[in-house]
């Protein structure tokens, strides 16, 4: 079973554990999921085959370019994943959440400063 898949099974299992269905479009993320593992692990058994660097004639030694591609794939893989919700209830906004929780603190900082000083 490719990468890819397995991948993909173990994220519906999890989801499912928690009650959860993926929806169409998280379907759809999965599937760019699947497509980005089974390229991370074909460039992996490149680089495993060919080598993780060589030595030009000029002596310089350079990374195999598989190995840009992989770090590429990961991050967009990590980005794709990012996008199914694994939660219960609403999906958070992460820059919305932060931008509370900085109000908060500035409140709570402002309040002990009017405490300390009465």
């Amino acid at each position: 079973m490719s990468a890819g898949k397995q991948l993909v099974e173990r994220i519906i299992r999890d989801m499912a554990a928690l009650g959860l269905e993926p929806d169409t479009r998280e379907r759809e993320q999965l599937a760019v999921a699947e497509g980005l593992a089974n390229q991370i692990e074909a460039l992996t058994n490149t680089v495993r085959a060919e080598g993780y660097s060589s030595r030009l004639k000029s002596g310089r030694v350079v990374i195999h370019p598989s190995v840009a591609e992989i770090r590429q794939a990961s991050a967009t893989l990590s980005k794709v994943l990012s996008t199914i919700d694994m939660g219960e209830g609403l999906p958070v906004n992460r820059t919305k959440q932060a931008a509370a929780q900085a109000r908060w603190r500035a409140h709570n900082e402002q309040k002990r400063a009017q405490l300390g000083g009465a």
